[in-house]
């Protein structure tokens, strides 16, 4: 009725809409999700043939057997499900019998079939019993296949011809009559192809045929013949687990019982592994007892085994501390941390951060490592668990990320390189770094310089940045080298020696000069007062013409004179270095100060108009400003690195 009413509305909406098309798209998609997400009971076989017709009509569908299924035997014509099943087919131990197959019960499978007995008659060669294939996403568990050969197969598995995914925990009892031991290209379970995993997997051949070698994972069933149980030692309202050596592989299920059950418990009274988990609940001493079965009714005893359950006094943890609340560390580096508990028992101690992209955290039982990854802050969490994952206690650390230590190196090259690489060796990482090129709202950063070595020709250099982390690498000092490429192989020259490193660095790379390292002895206060000033005073004034260039556009004496005077203001170390730049165009080549000087001389008197004019436009308008807001740390008119490639 839900559904009916659904598809009404989505109609009426269509109707409202005018998009009748796609609302009916919809409808059909909220449908199909709806039966995806709705279990499939099978308890008789009418529903049961209703499912496997030989369609694809469940292949997505949640499918549980409710009972066993008895299909009467004959030949099962058309039973297989078609297209590849993303459900999942729980057999809740439930048996599939009396079946005789010329293909395979599925086709492909890639979501999971488990807890299923399948008994069949194989007569096809070229397919498996269970499926034809098992997909990489595929999962088969607890699965007990009893195949008989009904002709001389060829290229067949109990489970699955192919299998690319994942097998486990499944038997195999594989049955060939005399008049069928032609059967060739055999596996115990399935085909080991490419990403395929089988896990306790066992299997069981009455007859001849001629099977491949088994992958890891896949065993001959040995019947179990006898067992041994250690002693097991557990904590008050604490857990343990208890594990029978067994000789042999091939059993039912294990049955475990308590003497004094007021002493300590079994989580389960039965299991189909070797394990299970002790509950301590008082001080003391008592009998485990285990026995291994050979079938369900418990009719046949394989094995039995004993061992002492010894109870240890003491309490549930109550609180925990760690071994500090708050640290600091630099980006890069790393630091331990323990954890002290109050009390004694516990299940398991978790670890979390809870802003990782600042600070990580990875930990094992009471000892963890922090590490810091960005500026910022961060919480570190260790959280105290017991075995039904109740939260016992908890304990935070507050992380604070400061910049680790070092300095930007600065590639300043007129190769209009698409991309940068510097390689710092002798105490650096040795490897090639990229460089980032300075951008401005989308725009990349250059510089305008008067090469004064070249009869003081403007040119234009890309601006790359790169920081150094001297934190992550402690070993970079004076004697460092740097070197710069476009690529990741190669190197240029024999690098350039950092120096004593107080401010930081920059490089140049024209076309040609010889190689030399430059550093400046400018300090950073005062190469910033420069270019805040080209920012402040020149880019954000009238000072500049249509094209850029640093032209003023006013007539008004008072406004060039205060210009003027403001140039002359500043201090001498910040003036050299602003008269080191040059924002001219090559009809006029000058530095920023000799224009400077040659518009004042042309104005004492801030009278009369600017007759200096733009020959071309610049690419660097408004730039200045975004280098000054990264802080460059030094650069010196005429110094340059030559662009000549290392043999290697």
């Amino acid at each position: 009725m839900k559904r009916k009413m659904l598809i009404a509305s989505l109609a009426l909406g269509a109707v409202a809409l005018g998009v009748g098309s796609s609302v009916a798209l919809m409808a059909t998609d909220v449908i199909r999700q709806a039966e995806a997400d709705t279990t499939v009971q099978i308890g008789d076989l009418a529903t049961f043939k209703s499912v496997f017709d030989g369609s694809a009509n469940y292949y997505n569908r949640n499918i549980e057997l409710t009972s066993d299924i008895d299909y009467g035997g004959g030949s099962a014509v058309g039973l297989r499900m078609v297209g590849s099943f993303s459900g999942t087919f729980n057999g809740n131990g439930h048996t599939i019998s009396n079946i005789n197959l010329s293909q395979a019960f599925f086709n492909l499978v890639s979501g999971t079939v488990e807890n299923l007995t399948f008994n069949c008659t194989s007569n096809g060669s070229g397919f498996g019993g269970l499926a034809y294939a098992i997909e990489s996403a595929g999962n088969v568990s607890n699965v007990t296949i009893n195949a008989t050969f009904g002709a001389a197969l060829n290229n067949w598995g109990p489970v699955a011809m192919y299998n690319q995914g994942k097998i486990s925990d499944c038997k195999a009892y594989i049955t060939i009559p005399t008049a069928y031991a032609a059967a060739n290209t055999l596996f115990h379970m399935a085909r080991n192809d490419s990403g395929s995993t089988f896990s306790n997997d066992l299997y069981k051949v009455t007859g001849t045929g001629s099977f491949l070698a088994d992958p890891d994972g896949v065993a001959e069933m040995v019947t179990v013949s006898a067992a041994t149980l250690a002693n097991v030692s557990v904590a008050a309202t604490a857990t343990a687990t208890a594990t029978a050596t067994l000789t042999g592989n091939d059993y039912n299920h294990i049955k475990w019982v308590v003497t004094d059950a007021s002493i300590a418990t079994v989580a389960s009274a039965s299991t189909t592994t070797n394990t299970v988990t002790i509950n301590g609940l008082v001080a003391g001493s008592t009998t485990l007892n285990a026995t291994v079965y050979g079938d369900a009714a418990e009719t046949t005893t394989l094995a039995t085994a004993s061992a002492t359950i010894t109870v240890t006094s003491g309490s549930a943890v109550t609180g925990v501390t760690l071994s500090k609340t708050s640290t600091t560390l630099k980006t890069g580096l790393t630091e331990a941390i323990t954890a002290t508990l109050t009390g004694d028992f516990y299940d398991h101690i978790s670890w979390a951060s809870d802003a990782a992209s600042y600070a990580t955290v990875s930990g094992s039982g009471l000892s963890a490592t922090i590490t810091a990854v960005a500026i910022g802050t961060a919480n570190i969490t260790v959280t105290v668990f017991n075995s039904t994952n109740t939260v016992l206690a908890t304990a935070n650390c507050a992380v604070t990320v400061q910049a680790p230590d070092g300095f930007n190196l600065y590639l300043l090259e007129q190769l209009n390189w698409s991309k940068a690489y510097a390689f710092l060796y002798n105490g650096g990482p040795n490897t090639a770094m990229a460089m980032t090129k300075v951008q401005s709202n989308s725009k990349d950063v250059s510089f305008r310089i008067a090469d004064t070595t070249d009869g003081g020709t403007v040119k234009n250099y890309n601006v790359w940045k790169l920081f150094i982390n001297t934190t992550a690498y402690p070993a970079i000092a004076a004697t460092s080298y740097a070197q710069f490429y476009n690529v990741t192989e190669g190197r240029w020259g024999s690098g350039v020696q950092l120096g004593t490193i107080t401010d930081g660095v920059i490089m140049v790379l024209p076309v040609t000069a010889p190689q030399t390292g430059y550093k400046s002895a400018w300090t950073e206060t005062n190469l910033n007062s420069a270019l805040t000033y080209g920012a402040t005073t020149i880019y954000g004034s009238d000072w500049l013409d249509a094209s850029g260039s640093i032209c003023s556009k006013t007539t008004d004496s008072a406004t060039i004179k205060s210009l003027y005077d403001t140039y002359a203001a500043l201090g001498a170390d910040v003036k050299t270095i602003v008269d080191s730049l040059n924002d001219s165009t090559t009809a006029y080549n000058a530095t920023y100060g000799e224009t400077m000087a040659m518009l004042h001389a042309y104005y004492p008197s801030g009278s009369g108009s600017n007759t200096v004019q733009a020959a071309e436009d610049k690419n660097n308008a408004a730039l200045i400003a975004a280098i000054a807001a990264m802080g460059v740390i030094a650069l010196g008119a005429g110094a340059f690195i030559i662009a000549r490639k290392k043999q290697h």
